[in-house]
């Protein structure tokens, strides 16, 4: 074991000595740059273990209350997307670093009921997932109640043009209707902090022939728009509930 160290020692001081014959310094355009990797040996400051809140309001307490009296000017709030925010301070330090006091995570209720847009489906986990998962609205009812009269195999495809699908539906207890399903479908998810309103996507709704009742899914086609506009609205929800604070904390999204 001892020789082992002892070569391995060896190596490493052989390649330290390679490295230092091989190191040139140069200057290009006033900037000093060496010829091989430079690592820096100080080790970075220590930074705190952030909080973990899963609501905006978690954050606006936590301001409000300033238990740890931290310096107000300096902290920022960053609205890092549409399910997290951090309240973060200035950099700090040779390795500019920067503090994270408080994050903001929402709870994904999408991975919670193991639901996937984008992914087909069957009948009876849209239907829960609609009512579970999207803000209650005139499409999703429409979205609804086409699901719940779809007949057993009966999707028909030939009278698809990308933007309407005919399927058969039952109209009542005997009676069978080739009803449009409706492209696009305005539907709003429960994708980011309840206190907000959550904002309308645009879904494609497809179904497919299978072998017992047709599978369906819902596909976004806004581009992830929604996310710029759930990101504006947690921003002005901050702005609002902290409009009264002194001094204003600077919220960057």
């Amino acid at each position: 074991m001892a020789d082992i160290l002892d070569c391995s020692a060896v190596t490493e001081v052989a390649r330290l000595a390679r490295a230092a014959a091989a190191l040139v310094a140069i200057e290009i355009d006033g900037k000093a740059y060496s010829t091989v990797p430079l690592f820096d040996p100080r080790k970075k400051e220590p930074l705190v273990e952030p909080l973990v809140v899963h609501s905006l309001a978690g954050i606006r307490d936590y301001l409000v209350e300033n238990r740890d009296n931290l310096t107000r000017e300096a902290l920022m709030l960053h609205v890092v997307g549409p399910r997290e925010v951090r309240l973060i301070g200035p950099t700090f330090g040779d390795f500019a670093q920067r503090e994270c006091y408080v994050v903001a995570k929402v709870y994904d209720r999408f991975q919670d009921l193991h639901f996937q847009i984008g992914d087909w489906c069957e009948l009876e986990e849209m239907v829960i997932a609609l009512q579970a998962l999207f803000v209650a609205s005139h499409d999703r009812a429409d979205v609804l109640k086409l699901l719940g009269n779809v007949k057993d195999e009966q999707v028909k495809t030939a009278a698809d043009d990308g933007t309407t699908q005919t399927v058969t539906a039952r109209a009542g207890i005997a009676n069978v209707d080739n009803v449009k399903v409706p492209n696009p479908v305005i539907l709003a998810p429960h994708a980011s902090f309840p206190v907000i309103e959550q904002p309308p996507v645009p879904f494609v709704l497809r179904l497919r022939q299978s072998t017992g009742l047709p599978e369906v899914a819902l596909f976004m086609c806004d581009g992830a728009e929604w996310k710029n506009q759930a990101i504006e609205r947690i921003r002005d929800w901050f702005a609002l509930e902290l409009a009264g604070e002194s001094p204003p904390i600077a919220i960057i999204r």
